[in-house]
């Protein structure tokens, strides 16, 4: 079905048909109808694509359906929305898919890739088989390639480094229980040494 057919079957506004045009430019740009709204789908990279609805009730706006890293991107407000303010609405910025490339510009089509390459050396971090100092390194080579990852790492590394701690805890606390059962070990030891390890 053509642009100018689905506007017309489901009574889409002028405004809305004028941005949605202006995104028909682009090859990569394919349209479709859910629950009587236009979407539009644009194919960024051989694997991402991100789909934006519409909106009836904004029409110089519109919304973000594709999920992470766009949801919370921090040009989006809470409703999904691009924040409000003349660089942001749909009629100044989107004369085409590259344009969308630009809003988005610092979060690399590897993305997830990145990400999970931090994960990867979280996990090491927490099997005691990296340091801090080198997890911070590594993941600081990785952010280097996407600025939008530093908030995620960063929030997480005390929660992680609790973790750590709390792992080397149970860990010991187990041999130690071990030591006492053979008589290697008195429960008054195993209190001073279990609250020193707590301690650091």
């Amino acid at each position: 079905m053509q642009l100018e057919e689905i506007g017309k079957k489901f009574s889409i506004s002028q405004s809305i048909m004028k941005m949605a045009k202006k995104l028909q430019q682009n090859e990569q740009v394919t349209f479709f109808i859910e629950n009587e709204l236009l979407y539009g789908s644009l194919l960024l990279d051989h694997s991402s694509v991100l789909i934006i609805s519409f909106s009836k009730q904004k029409e110089n706006m519109f919304r973000v359906v594709t999920e992470t890293p766009f949801q919370k991107h921090p040009l989006l407000s809470n409703d999904g929305y691009i924040k409000p303010g003349k660089l942001w609405k749909f009629t100044d910025l989107c004369t085409s898919v590259i344009d969308f490339k630009n809003v988005f510009s610092h979060i690399p089509l590897n993305y997830n890739e990145l990400k999970q390459q931090i994960e990867s050396l979280q996990d090491k971090f927490l099997a005691q088989q990296i340091s801090e100092s080198q997890l911070k390194r590594e993941v600081s080579k990785i952010e280097s390639q996407c600025e939008y990852l530093h908030n995620d790492t960063y929030q997480r590394l005390d929660s992680l480094k609790k973790e750590r701690t709390e792992k080397q805890i149970t860990m010991v606390t187990n041999v130690i229980n071990k030591l006492i059962i053979e008589g290697k070990m008195t429960e008054e030891e195993k209190t001073i040494f279990l609250g020193i390890l707590k301690s650091k």
